[in-house]
């Protein structure tokens, strides 16, 4: 075979100083051979390790984490239970005021004197409930007609000419167009004046009812506004000391309307579209949210823990608890239900998980450092044992290589060229293929050496057969005889074939250019035989006489040719003549 020159190279007879230090130090360690058992031990060791300690930090951290989610999900039943208290409390209000004879006075027979006394009974509900931001009453056509501000604490009367018109707020159009006994209840929002959100920001439940004459006609609206601050404060004594959980509250679109950062709130009405809401923030946790009205959720970004309040279910659920059925279920109206939430984060879980600590990382650090003394040691023994059978197994392929291989040129030499072409020569004489040989002679090679130096010509013996190396076929034999005189055993080829490469070759090496250390260049050309094998007659040395003699030949009718055997006649450049 044609045998490339860089792998024979590499295996000359000449050994390196590291091949030699390997061939004559059969006890020298492999380093690489030890550093790649020593990892893969190692790999092993911490996967023995870790399968045995993996499972208990699961636990470890389950259990943890169980006891994390007991406590948030008592946060969330407590902080629903003071929802649903102040809701139904200001359900019950409502109820109260709507009922109040002095209202019902005056919606009979609206006199000043009757008016005053409405004044009266909102502002001491408003100092007795401390829970309302206002308490109104709108006629039919949404113009305020009486209303107590809290203000912080110390409630007030607003004279006639400040009360404002609010035909076009959304809970007096659901309030007013209610049946007797009908409830409205807003989401939270944040309280508007003269059509401005108020600065610093007021947030509001809103709950209203339609009051009726003894005549039974429709006389107007009582509003409350809830301080849903208050929810707030609540939600904050409901986890006290606990800095793990970030309670919220969440509308039906999925923005804040309760949180502890205020810069998050109301977002929808205070800041561009493209600020996020907690839907776009986290969007798998909403998913599942909107799918179940309460629950756990645990993902990347940590524990979530939410509850669906839907004003409208818990004010029927206490009607009904509290009325005889005849009387009926009130007709309940509301914006939106709101989602209370309590949110652990990612960040803070992992605060007092096992491996958080700095000292149990010293521990694995320790663990793993003993685990990779102990493969660094057990693996050493077993490289050393396995040195002196390495060595010698490498030393003994090397020798069998050199001895294959030409020194010089980096081919096939001499004696495994014939090892190769006998090889060659019993397989086509199976199979009757055609088979050509080929020998190579440079023409004129003493005189480089006496006019270049023996240097130069190794270097055209070198770039020699590289130029014919690479004109040759993979399944050509190629070698070098001795000398400046090669051969090649050319399989499955007739004798055009063989011509037309030998000609390829015969042009390629005129072609060539060696520069020899003088600066000098060198240009020189050969002069190919060729003879092709005869199944029932030839051995190896016959057909290479056979080319050699057509080798001859061509010297003799002038050099820089290729003659094939067939009849002697030279083959002319760039054409076969036999």
């Amino acid at each position: 075979m044609c045998l490339p020159i860089t792998d024979l190279m590499a295996t000359s007879s000449h050994l390196s100083p590291t091949e030699e230090g390997k061939a004559t130090h059969p006890d020298r360690i492999d380093i690489k051979r030890w550093m790649r058992l020593t990892a893969w031990t190692f790999m092993v060791s911490l996967l023995i390790a870790g399968m045995i300690g993996w499972p208990l930090i699961r636990n470890f951290e389950t259990g943890r984490l169980n006891v994390i989610a007991a406590q948030q999900q008592g946060h969330l039943m407590a902080a629903k239970s003071l929802f649903e208290r102040e809701i139904t409390e200001c359900f019950g209000d409502l109820k109260v005021l709507a009922g109040s004879p002095s209202l019902h006075l005056f919606l009979d027979t609206p006199t000043p004197a009757r008016l005053e006394r409405v004044q009266q009974l909102f502002l001491s509900s408003a100092e007795g409930y401390r829970r309302y931001d206002q308490i109104r009453f709108l006629d039919t056509e949404g113009k305020e007609t009486v209303r107590v501000n809290f203000n912080q604490g110390k409630p007030s009367v607003v004279p006639s000419w400040a009360l404002q018109s609010k035909a076009d707020r959304s809970y007096f159009k659901q309030a007013i167009s209610l049946p007797n006994g009908g409830v409205y209840i807003s989401g939270i929002t944040p309280n508007i004046e003269l059509g401005i959100v108020e600065i610093p920001l007021k947030p509001m439940i809103r709950v209203a009812t339609p009051v009726f004459t003894s005549s039974g006609a429709k006389a107007g609206v009582l509003v409350l506004n809830f301080l849903a601050e208050r929810l707030q404060q609540g939600l904050s004594k409901v986890i006290m000391d606990d800095a793990m959980s970030v309670p919220m509250v969440l509308n039906e679109t999925g923005y804040w309307v309760s949180h502890p950062d205020s810069s998050k709130i109301f977002n929808d009405l205070l800041a561009p579209p493209s600020v996020q809401r907690f839907s776009d923030q986290y969007p798998a946790e909403w998913a599942v949210m909107l799918n179940k009205s309460e629950g756990q959720i645990t993902t990347v970004n940590g524990l979530f823990f939410y509850t669906l309040i839907d004003p409208r279910q818990l004010v029927a659920i206490m009607h009904a608890d509290n009325t005889s059925h005849a009387e009926g279920i009130p007709t309940i109206r509301s914006d939106e239900a709101m989602y209370l939430t309590f949110h652990v984060p990612s960040k803070t879980l992992a605060v007092d998980a096992v491996l958080s600590k700095p000292w149990h990382w010293s521990m694995v650090g320790l663990l793993t450092l003993l685990l990779f003394v102990m493969s660094l040691g057990g693996t050493f023994m077993v490289v050393f044992r396995e040195a002196q059978m390495a060595t010698a197994q490498r030393f003994s392929q090397l020798m069998a290589k050199v001895a294959q291989v030409d020194e010089l040129t980096g081919i096939a030499n001499r004696r495994h060229f014939r090892d190769l072409a006998q090889r060659e020569l019993n397989r086509v004489a199976r199979v009757h293929e055609p088979l050509m040989a080929l020998m190579l002679d440079i023409d004129f090679f003493k005189r480089i050496n006496d006019q270049h130096g023996h240097k130069a010509g190794d270097d055209v013996l070198r770039t020699f057969s590289r130029v014919c190396e690479a004109q040759l076929r993979k399944t050509d034999v190629f070698g070098r005889l001795g000398g400046e005189e090669f051969a090649v055993l050319m399989p499955n080829t007739a004798l055009g074939t063989a011509a037309v490469v030998a000609e390829r070759l015969r042009s390629a090496v005129q072609s060539m250019k060696v520069t020899a250390d003088g600066g000098a260049e060198i240009s020189l050309t050969v002069s190919i035989g060729m003879a092709p094998f005869k199944f029932d007659k030839d051995s190896l040395d016959e057909l290479l006489i056979r080319a050699d003699a057509a080798l001859y030949q061509a010297k003799v009718q002038g050099r820089n040719r290729v003659l094939a055997h067939t009849e002697l006649v030279a083959i002319p450049h760039g054409r076969l003549s036999a």
